[in-house]
């Protein structure tokens, strides 16, 4: 198992006997009812299913009393394989972009 998070659209990436299993980890203090994709983890995991998976860690207890938080707890779902359901996703946000400025002459 390694951690691919900062450079991929997935969190894990496991390997055992030549198979590839591609893992979105989503932690939160909520109960996980609701969990906010990107566009790319979308993608990747309609691709690659089914061989991937949705960690949903829940209920974690944060303590900001320090100079950094810490958490503990939590209680661990695994969704695997993970078919994204279209009518489960809402869209939240977009990207607009604005037409050109007229040329100053």
């Amino acid at each position: 198992m390694k951690d691919v998070g900062a450079k991929k659209s997935y969190d894990l990436h496991c390997e055992r006997e030549g198979k590839v299993l591609y893992v979105e980890v989503k932690g939160t203090t909520s109960t996980g009812d609701r969990i906010l994709l990107t566009r790319n983890e979308v993608l990747l995991h309609k691709k690659e299913y089914p061989m991937n998976a949705l960690a949903i860690v829940s209920e974690i207890s944060l303590d900001r009393s320090g100079d950094a938080p810490s958490a503990r707890g939590g209680a661990l779902e695994i969704i695997s394989p993970w078919d994204i359901d279209e009518t489960r996703l809402e869209t939240i946000a977009y990207v607009y972009r604005r037409p050109p400025r007229p040329s100053a002459s």
